[in-house]
């Protein structure tokens, strides 16, 4: 990884647009006159030690790769920077053409979720557990495919509960909870387990942890939504 100098980090943003800002560090998102992103990791603020110097960018790079072996559509790191005082790394990869499905279900096609239900499934039988998998990760590309579009935080080891909070995080999220509950939790799940090839065994467990997940949402959403998550927890009798 090279470093980057403070004169070289502002000749990369210059012109650049800014996309995204993190509550606590500013601007961390940027969009290259060139069309390139450039997105800012921000390390802890402690003292580095051995454990910690595999950072944030390394992994993106990592979980690309291995993810692009199975044929997931995913970013595509061509540099990466470790800022000269080491404050942040810098991922560099081109800009992907299409439409953040956070944004797209706000424009009433909640549809795609669908879709997502599958593209879900194809992760978790390859074994992927997408920690950060709420709505504004994911991207339906131009050519209609699905992608991830930030995996820094990702897993290639999946359990049953990990599958349950997989899905409670992305159909349940605060950003998200008003749009999904058009499309229904119902009409997710079965969708879901259509493509998920699961024992009766599996269902079952999978059954439990959802409840699970669920019950501790109920104590978190907003009044006026637990009525969608009491609704989300008797839709799981269709897999009795």
């Amino acid at each position: 990884m090279q470093v980057l100098s403070r004169q070289d980090f502002q000749s990369l943003i210059a012109g650049a647009e800014i996309l995204k800002r993190h509550h606590v560090h500013g601007e961390c998102v940027y969009k290259t006159q060139d069309n390139k992103i450039l997105k800012l990791y921000f390390r802890r603020q402690r003292r580095m030690l051995p454990c910690l110097s595999y950072t944030q960018t390394n992994k993106l790079i990592h979980n690309s790769k291995k993810l692009q072996r199975y044929n997931i559509p995913v970013i595509n790191i061509e540099r990466s920077y470790q800022y000269v005082d080491k404050s942040f790394d810098v991922a560099v990869y081109p800009y992907i053409e299409g439409v953040i499905l956070r944004d797209l279900i706000r424009t009433d096609d909640v549809n795609v979720l669908t879709e997502l239900a599958k593209f879900i499934t194809k992760l978790h039988q390859h074994n992927i557990y997408f920690c950060d998998g709420h709505l504004g990760n994911y991207i339906l590309q131009e050519d209609g495919r699905l992608g991830l579009i930030d995996m820094h935080n990702l897993r290639f080891h999946l359990t049953l509960r990990r599958r349950a909070k997989n899905l409670i995080y992305m159909f349940f999220h605060a950003a998200d909870i008003e749009y999904t509950a058009q499309y229904g939790w119902q009409t997710f799940l079965r969708q879901y387990l259509l493509h998920a090839s699961l024992s009766w065994w599996q269902r079952k467990q999978l059954r439990y942890y959802l409840q699970y997940y669920l019950k501790h949402k109920l104590s978190r959403v907003a009044e006026n939504e637990k009525n969608i998550v009491l609704d989300a927890i008797s839709a799981l009798d269709i897999m009795k």
